[in-house]
C-alpha cells in the first residue's frame, strides 16, 4: 500500500510506519489488498482486514492535525463519523495472557473513553478508521465521504450512504470498469465513485459526469468506509490520507 501524505503547504512528509497483521493474514497491507483484489468486492473475513500501520513522527502530527480539522469543520452525519475516525485513544495492554489483556481493554472502554480524545500515545492508525467504520455500521450498511474544496478554494466534504454509490439502471458490471458504482484498474485498484444523486453541490470544483450516467468522484478524492456484513452492501477500501491530503 503506497502512502504519500502531505502537509498543508503540499510539502510531502516521508510516511514512518510499519505494519503488522492482527490475525488471519500476513504481510504488509494484505487485508487491504484481499479487498481490492475482488472485483465484485465480495465479503472478505474481518480477520483478513485487520492491518495496522503505525504512523510517528512528523507523518503522525501532519494526520492527527488533519484529522482535528476535520473534526471542527464539519456538520450533520459526517460530524458523527469523524468523531468515531479520530478517537478514541486505547492502550494496548501486551501482559501476555490474552484474556487478561481483554478485561483490561474492556474496563477501558467502559470507564475511560472519550469520543473526542486523540493519539496522545503515539501510535496512529490509519486503516483502522476503515474498521470503525464497518462496526459503527453505517444507515443502509456503508458510505462515502467525499473530500473537495468550494470555488474558492476552501475544503468541503460531504456524506452519501451506499444507496447512491452504484451502477446506473440496465448497467452490468464489468462495463468499461464499473463495478456495482465503483471503477477499478486491472489490478482492481478503485480509481472513481459513480454517484447516483442530484443534489450535488454545485460550488464542489471536481464533480464530472459519465456519459450522463451518474457524477463520478476521483477515489483520490473520497473514503469508502462499510459495513461488511450486509450482503447488499458497496464493497472497496481507498486511501483515507490521500482523501485528507486536501485538508
Amino acid at each position: 500500500m503506497s502512502i504519500i501524505l502531505t502537509d498543508r503547504s503540499g510539502r510531502t512528509v516521508a510516511p514512518e510506519y510499519h505494519s503488522t497483521s492482527l490475525g488471519g493474514s500476513t504481510g504488509s497491507g494484505a487485508g487491504i489488498a484481499a479487498a481490492q483484489q475482488s472485483p465484485s468486492r465480495g465479503y472478505v473475513p474481518a480477520t483478513n482486514r485487520r492491518q495496522k500501520f503505525v504512523l510517528t513522527g512528523e507523518p503522525r502530527r501532519v494526520v492527527v492535525d488533519k484529522m482535528r480539522w476535520l473534526e471542527h469543520n464539519s456538520y450533520g452525519t459526517i460530524a458523527a463519523r469523524v468523531a468515531s475516525w479520530v478517537g478514541p485513544v486505547r492502550p494496548d495492554p501486551k501482559t501476555g495472557d490474552k484474556e487478561l489483556d481483554k478485561e483490561y481493554r474492556q474496563w477501558w472502554q467502559e470507564t475511560a473513553v472519550d469520543s473526542l480524545s486523540y493519539d496522545a500515545s503515539g501510535k496512529f492508525n490509519a486503516p483502522s478508521y476503515q474498521e470503525m467504520a464497518e462496526v459503527i455500521s453505517l444507515v443502509q450498511g456503508d458510505g462515502l465521504t467525499v473530500f473537495t474544496t468550494d470555488a474558492d478554494g476552501f475544503p468541503i466534504c460531504r456524506f452519501f450512504d451506499s444507496l447512491a454509490v452504484d451502477n446506473p439502471w440496465g448497467m452490468t458490471n464489468g462495463k468499461d470498469g464499473w463495478w456495482d458504482g465503483v471503477l477499478v484498474d486491472a489490478g482492481h485498484r478503485h480509481l472513481a465513485y459513480r454517484l447516483l444523486r442530484d443534489d450535488i453541490p454545485e460550488q464542489a470544483n471536481f464533480w464530472q459526469t459519465y456519459h450522463g450516467m451518474g457524477y463520478v468522484v476521483p477515489a483520490s478524492s473520497a473514503f469508502m468506509h462499510g459495513y461488511w456484513k450486509h450482503p447488499a452492501s458497496v464493497r472497496g477500501v481507498s486511501a483515507f490520507l490521500a482523501a485528507i491530503n486536501p485538508m
